[in-house]
């Protein structure tokens, strides 16, 4: 029987191996069939005299973001045996294309502990993820979002302080994979508001 790809798999490589087990001797070699169709009416792949239980895709075969039916005979001195039966995989989806930020501009100053980044929409994605943190390493994240719909993410009370300079980026995610990192930026935040004055005298 097939091995892998996982029946009903998605993000494939164009370049795929597909995986079966041996059958029992004597076996002369393995045919291996790929197709749009799950009735093979017509193949991208018939390929013969296969002596390995695998079968390295060419590159060019395959398109992206599509689904692909595939199936193995194996054939002895006798004559050919029964296909196994069909599985199917999807290959994988365009990467995701790199955002850029929007606001607030880069090296803003005074700006309140809960601002609203904003950065631009990326190609292929599907959601995106933000990070900031206190250094431009990122080593010390102090949010950290993935899953985003829209390409904005207002930070929440509570997690920035005053006076204090954050780096932030996002990238897009696609079906199968994270884009690249935008470039980062830079923002402090305003200085606290000064407490109300204690009245003395009279």
């Amino acid at each position: 029987g097939q091995t892998a790809p996982g029946n009903n798999s998605t993000c494939q490589s164009l370049t795929v191996r597909l995986d079966w087990n041996s059958v029992p001797d004597p076996v002369a070699f393995y045919r291996v069939q790929v197709s749009l169709t799950s009735n093979f009416s017509s193949t991208l792949v018939d390929i013969n005299n296969i002596t390995n239980t695998h079968y390295d895709i060419h590159s060019g075969t395959l398109d992206l973001n599509t689904k692909y039916y595939w199936r193995v005979m194996a054939t002895n001195e006798v004559g050919l045996g029964e296909w196994s039966g069909t599985r199917n995989f999807t290959t994988v989806v365009p990467s995701p294309g790199t955002t850029g930020l929007s606001a607030p501009a880069n090296n803003t100053v005074n700006v309140p502990l809960t601002p609203t980044l904003d950065w631009a929409d990326a190609t292929n994605t599907i959601e995106y993820e933000l990070e900031v943190a206190t250094d431009s390493s990122f080593s010390n994240i102090v949010v950290s979002v993935d899953t985003l719909t829209n390409s904005e993410y207002t930070i929440p009370p509570g997690l920035l302080d005053n006076s204090t300079w954050y780096y932030w980026r996002a990238r897009g995610r696609s079906l199968c994979e994270g884009g690249d990192w935008s470039e980062q930026w830079a923002f402090r935040t305003a200085v606290q508001l000064p407490s109300a004055p204690v009245l003395v005298s009279p």
